[in-house]
């Protein structure tokens, strides 16, 4: 024999008993070590047949799950940069979650990319962008089906950048901060740079492209 067969079970297949102790001690772990998160599921509505495509969502509820983070010291990516745009903050953090503990929050089987994590600890809202179930590809997790099983999703995230998306989720940060019809953006208080621009182009029915005009003196 090769294998110990109270463990690895019959051809390497581990045994039932076995795979739940490796998860449970899984999830006891990311308990102990982990942080509360907020998932945010998105919800998708007004579907565009034409382009085949969903430009419109929201995001109504939330359910709170504990989660590892992968990198302790900060946040990945790239940072704070400095652009023709202004400030970019492109922050990211990879997330770690028990497959079971996700069920049992949310009662759905995954997780999609797209949908939002916020981290109350710092006030970030992070969206999903890929959500890795595989062994292998994630060093810092290393899982390759211990007892024939994987245990945890990887959520790889990046800072969310809010498009007037409707937020009724139940948090109160975040529906507030978030409210499609009080939010305003930096470029909309900038009454400077609109009303230079009002002196330089002129738009009408007639020349809808606009006209230079000489600005007053």
């Amino acid at each position: 024999m090769t294998v110990n067969n109270y463990f690895a079970g019959t051809y390497g297949v581990g045994s039932a008993n076995e795979q739940d102790l490796v998860e449970s001690n899984i999830i006891e772990m990311i308990q102990m070590a982990g942080y509360d998160f907020f998932y945010i599921p998105r919800t998708l509505f007004n579907p565009d047949d034409f382009f085949n495509e969903v430009p419109n969502s929201r995001f109504e509820a939330y359910h709170t799950l504990e989660m590892y983070i992968g990198n302790v010291t900060d946040f990945n990516g790239q940072g704070d940069l400095m652009s023709k745009f202004g400030l970019m903050v492109e922050d990211k953090i990879e997330l770690i979650c028990s497959r079971k503990r996700f069920y049992e929050e949310t009662g759905v089987e995954n997780p999609s990319e797209g949908d939002l994590i916020y981290f109350p600890l710092t006030k970030h809202l992070f969206e999903i962008d890929f959500v890795e179930d595989e062994p292998g590809q994630v060093a810092s997790v290393g899982q390759f089906y211990s007892l024939s099983r994987l245990y945890t999703f990887v959520f790889q995230c990046t800072l969310f950048e809010y498009s007037y998306e409707d937020f009724t989720t139940g948090v109160t940060e975040l529906d507030t901060a978030l409210d499609s019809t009080t939010y305003t953006t930096p470029f909309e208080k900038n009454n400077v740079i609109n009303n230079e621009a009002n002196n330089y182009l002129d738009f009408s029915e007639t020349n809808p492209f606009g006209e230079t005009t000489t600005p007053d003196v």
